[in-house]
């Protein structure tokens, strides 16, 4: 754990310690350079720069009722940040759809992104160098980087597929045993195409969407409500709502008095002629 944190986040400032795990490598002894940067979806996430200058996302666990136990200090907040990596591509893509021919240091301002040789390395995967490459101008090609998106996709898909991992309550729904191998691998897609979807704008998910030929929820629904319009189908009835016919308790005097008694009920009412009503005896004489 470094002695001294640089940070710019206002999310960070809550208390005086926080805790990080952060792979030994990727920082000196001396500081931690934290900042927030505003993603292509709008939210704004923290990041931190190595000693190499590559970033890493830091992502917070945090639990109800949690703190610290720092020495003789209680550090109320219990959040555990976690180093992971990330690639500079996502940031740099909104700036470079942006189409201005100018060279990539004046495009982004930022300069932890420019300066990242991870950025540097991939940016020949997603766009085209324009003019001397002294320059550093580049321009995006859609092709390019629906293609470097696309593996992105299939290697998470990949990843939770073979070691068998329960997305959510909805995975299984519709795969049985019997369920074919590529209706798994399409859904694992499906939802490795939402995850990088957080990290791109919403016109590029729907694009890579396209491009992967990726059916969405709104879309299978659609599909069964159409299938389901046929012949046979349940499509304009209305649910009765169940309710006794008769009013038992509006039956007329008549009515109650007529209904067929038992050997024992006229026995009691044989032995009931001729007395008093028992509220006779409270009546005012």
């Amino acid at each position: 754990m470094p002695s001294r944190i640089n940070k710019d986040s206002a999310s960070m400032k809550e208390g005086k310690y926080s805790i990080f795990v952060v792979p030994k490598q990727d920082v000196s002894k001396e500081s931690l350079d934290i900042f927030s940067l505003k993603s292509p979806n709008g939210r704004k996430s923290l990041f931190m720069s190595t000693i190499q200058g590559d970033l890493r996302e830091l992502r917070a666990y945090s639990d109800s009722y949690r703190s610290w136990f720092i020495g003789d200090v209680i550090e109320s907040d219990g959040r555990l940040w976690i180093a992971t990596e990330f690639d500079p591509i996502f940031l740099a893509l909104p700036y470079l759809k942006e189409g201005k021919r100018v060279p990539l240091d004046h495009l982004i301002l930022e300069s932890r992104i420019t300066d990242s040789p991870f950025l540097k390395n991939r940016l020949p995967l997603v766009a085209d160098p324009i003019g001397n490459a002294d320059l550093n101008v580049w321009k995006l090609n859609d092709d390019k980087c629906m293609e470097y998106l696309s593996k992105k996709v299939k290697a998470i898909a990949k990843v939770l597929s073979e070691n068998s991992i329960h997305i959510d309550s909805t995975s299984a729904e519709g795969f049985s045993k019997s369920s074919s191998t590529k209706g798994v691998e399409e859904h694992y897609l499906k939802y490795s195409w939402g995850l990088i979807s957080d990290y791109i704008d919403k016109e590029t998910s729907i694009q890579l969407k396209s491009h992967m030929n990726i059916i969405t929820d709104e879309t299978t629904t659609n599909k069964r409500r159409s299938s389901s319009s046929g012949e046979g189908s349940s499509k304009g009835l209305k649910r009765v709502k169940s309710a006794p016919q008769e009013d038992y308790l509006s039956l007329p005097k008549e009515t109650r008095a007529s209904l067929p008694q038992n050997s024992k009920q006229k026995a009691l009412a044989k032995s009931a002629t001729g007395s008093k009503n028992i509220t006779s005896f409270f009546s005012k004489k």
